[in-house]
């Protein structure tokens, strides 16, 4: 029997989840040449969005392409992957003539090696001279754009993990803004999953990406919608998921759509033909047990104390993290040294902010620090 649930990559087709409102207008602004910021933390379904808005996008006769940062170290590297990913949708808008897309590239002002294979089409630049700016090649390449639209094929660029330019250089977001100005006529959609970084880049005087386009924001998805999701996924693979149950398994994982997913994948595993409250507790359970040595070695590389202050938060949400109680409970002297534990944990991703108070992120990772102190 297939399992119809999927987590850890992206998904397309009905194993995409509701995000009608998110999607409609990505696809608005990316037909329309406007720019958009996209902020989202991880496992939240981002870039599953990004792939199905470039789809309807496509199926509209825009013309969009899509790149990911997150292997680039260097400007060098961001230039040719930028390139590459332009390089490849340009063929098809080029009804593959070769020899078209060269003369695009031949503006570039650097060495261009183009690399047709049965794997894809690969873009290797190589610098003109030894004071060659990676930061004019970025343009150079950026700018083809410019030159493949169309008024009747409106072209955009979805830049996913843009928050990379920041951990690469200061400068080079710079870059970017500087080419939005310029390039009226396409949309550039900045996406990231470090949302401290993308907040960084986009908000504040002086941010590069301030006010450069629609600002979208991914939340959990709604309850209802979730858990409507899951019990037609359920159906789907003859198993009955009764509303209470798919409601609680929402809980259980805060609503984050990865981690939704997860649980509802192993709790359609365990035996039987109804998924019940008992199963979904056996399968978070058994998520916990499958990525407990990746738990305790990122807990082992935490400064003690962060790990004394991930064991406070584990009990429940705080709010006023900075109390004389709370300086207390995770041994320090001072406030100071719970803010500087705080800002690097949430850096890491293992806390976050709610209404609530402070928490631990992960459902998955809480219970293992719970298990953890059992012992």
């Amino acid at each position: 029997m297939t399992n119809p649930f999927h987590y850890g990559s992206p998904v397309t087709g009905d194993r995409f989840t509701d995000r009608a409102t998110e999607l409609r207008a990505l696809v608005t602004c990316m037909l329309k040449g406007q720019n958009a910021v996209l902020l989202s933390p991880r496992r939240y379904g981002k870039t599953s969005l990004l792939k199905r808005a470039v789809q309807d996008v496509r199926q509209a006769k825009g013309r969009s392409a899509m790149v990911n940062l997150i292997g680039c170290s260097s400007r060098r590297q961001v230039a040719q992957t930028l390139a590459t990913g332009i390089a490849h949708e340009a063929m098809g808008w080029l009804d593959g003539r070769t020899e078209l897309l060269r003369e695009h590239l031949a503006r570039v002002r650097a060495g261009v090696s183009l690399e047709v294979s049965h794997t894809g089409l690969t873009v290797t630049l190589t610098p003109a001279s030894a004071s060659t700016d990676w930061s004019d090649i970025i343009s150079d390449v950026l700018r083809i754009l410019v030159r493949l639209g169309a008024r009747s094929h409106p072209v955009s660029l979805v830049i996913d993990e843009f928050q990379r330019v920041a951990e690469i250089d200061d400068g080079l977001a710079g870059v970017f803004k500087t080419l939005v100005d310029e390039l009226e006529q396409v949309s550039l959609v900045f996406a990231g999953s470090k949302r401290h970084l993308m907040e960084e880049l986009s908000t504040g005087p002086g941010a590069p990406l301030l006010r450069v386009g629609t600002r979208i924001s991914l939340a959990p998805i709604p309850e209802d919608l979730m858990t409507r999701f899951l019990i037609a996924r359920a159906e789907s693979a003859k198993k009955e998921l009764a509303p209470a149950v798919a409601a609680a398994i929402y809980r259980i994982a805060r609503g984050i759509p990865n981690d939704v997913q997860q649980l509802a994948f192993w709790a359609f595993e365990e035996p039987g033909r109804r998924i019940t409250e008992a199963t979904a507790e056996r399968a978070l359970d058994r998520v916990v047990s499958l990525q407990a040595e990746d738990f305790a070695e990122n807990y082992d590389k935490l400064a003690p104390s962060q790990q004394r202050l991930l064991e406070v938060l584990v009990r429940g949400p705080v709010a006023d993290v900075y109390s004389r109680q709370m300086m207390a409970l995770v041994d320090v002297a001072n406030a100071n040294a719970i803010r500087v534990a705080l800002r690097r944990l949430g850096e890491l991703e293992l806390v976050e902010r709610t209404p609530a108070g402070w928490r631990v992120t992960s459902v998955f990772f809480e219970r293992w620090l719970l298990r953890k102190a059992e012992f």
